[in-house]
């Protein structure tokens, strides 16, 4: 299996650092900073090192979950859990107004 880099940009925060990334095949395997970048010069956090062990890891969530009373997860659509969301925070906003709901969009969310 032939191994190659390639130069990308870390997507997990406004910082966007530069990063070179080994890939075997079609697999990113390894990730470090790239020291060629005037402006991050081979700075990359912890979170950026790792994107591609969170990539493919078994435990990303790959589809929505829905709790269940026993406290179990089981798989639901798309559709079907924004559907069930809008219909809880709309409840939310009735009751007790719109300063009652606070939201995180993450930390790329610019």
């Amino acid at each position: 299996m032939s191994t190659s880099e390639i130069k990308a940009t870390c997507r997990i925060c406004a910082g966007a650092c530069a990063l070179t990334l080994t890939r075997e095949g079609d697999r990113i395997v390894g990730a470090r900073g790239d020291k060629t970048n005037k402006v991050t010069r081979g700075y990359a956090c912890v979170k950026g090192l790792h994107l591609h062990d969170a990539h493919y890891s078994p435990e990303r969530l790959l589809h929505p979950l829905k709790r269940q009373p026993d406290g179990s997860f089981k798989p639901i659509a798309l559709e079907q859990a924004l559907d069930e969301i809008a219909a809880k925070m709309k409840t939310i906003l009735d009751r007790d107004g719109g300063e009652s709901i606070g939201a995180f969009r993450g930390t790329n969310a610019y």
